[in-house]
């Protein structure tokens, strides 16, 4: 009896087990809410934003916060991930927990003055609400990601938001643009800089530095681009000579190349691809503080 007594006075604390925080990933959907087409299609969009703007947001498609008001979570989320700009702190938080028919746009403080409070449940009465009650998610995600866009715009031309610092989110490296690209330039004009050098001593990282990041700005890269890919080429031109050592670096079939591995970019705006979730490899920018700007609302 007593054993019977203690496990029924357990089972409200095990039902307020809060949800816990999942992994930092700059679109999340463990609902179902969305298909492959329509999560493409938001972390396309996300991606545009960043890269145009800076700021870094973040949706996360739930089924339910498990009885934890929608606020706490969110500001859980926040405090964990820290997504927006180091020294800027330009994050925003999409939150949709499907069964509870809620929703939350958490706004870090730097993004206080372009989505008040007000303006933020606007956007889930008038956007984002009619789309949920018709159950088109990915729908009511977009449209209010695109007055969210508008309102960052307004802000950045006010000279209120910084721009971006350099080119961020889920590269394609089909067009040599992003990590990847930036990756097969600096291994080629690397190794061109190794052998150079082998032939006409310290001018040869030179040259191929600048050819590489003259290449790269023909091609339609900023000058801050190729500006950083020449810098990179020329520390890795000597690195790679110097690794090669002894060993002659021929143009022939018998020589040896040592490419270096584990080199990865980064930014202040955030790193990127899509961790866990439906991502693969987003970061945090670190400078997210999230003190509890922004609205909820239900449909």
């Amino acid at each position: 009896m007593v054993v019977l007594a203690a496990s029924l006075l357990a089972l409200p604390a095990q039902a307020q087990q809060p949800l816990a925080v999942p992994p930092l990933a700059q679109l999340t959907d463990t609902a179902g809410a969305l298909n492959p087409a329509d999560r493409e299609r938001i972390a396309a969009q996300l991606t545009d934003i960043e890269q145009r703007r800076g700021s870094q947001i973040a949706v996360l498609v739930i089924p339910s916060t498990q009885g934890e008001p929608i606020e706490d979570f969110a500001q859980r989320v926040g405090s964990s991930w820290k997504i927006g700009r180091a020294g800027v702190g330009d994050g925003l938080l999409l939150i949709v927990a499907v069964q509870d028919r809620r929703a939350r746009i958490d706004v870090a403080r730097t993004l206080e003055g372009a989505i008040p409070d007000v303006v933020a449940g606007r956007i889930i009465r008038e956007v984002m609400a009619p789309a949920f009650k018709a159950g088109d998610y990915a729908g009511g995600i977009v449209k209010a990601l695109a007055r969210i866009d508008q309102l960052l715009d307004k802000e950045a031309a006010a000279g209120a938001l910084p721009a971006p610092t350099t080119s961020v989110s889920m590269p394609n490296p089909a067009d040599g643009r992003g990590e990847e690209g930036f990756f097969v330039f600096l291994l080629v004009g690397a190794a061109v800089g190794a052998l150079l050098r082998r032939i006409f001593g310290g001018i040869g990282p030179l040259l191929a530095a600048g050819g590489t990041a003259f290449y790269a700005h023909a091609i339609g890269h900023s000058w801050l681009w190729a500006g950083a890919l020449w810098f990179f080429v020329l520390i890795a031109s000597f690195v790679f000579s110097s690794r090669v050592g002894s060993r002659s670096v021929s143009r022939g079939s018998g020589g040896s190349v040592y490419i270096p591995g584990g080199w990865s970019s980064g930014s202040g705006g955030g790193g990127w691809s899509s961790g866990g979730g439906d991502s693969g490899g987003w970061s945090s920018g670190g400078g997210g503080d999230f003190g509890g700007g922004g609205a909820s609302g239900d449909w």
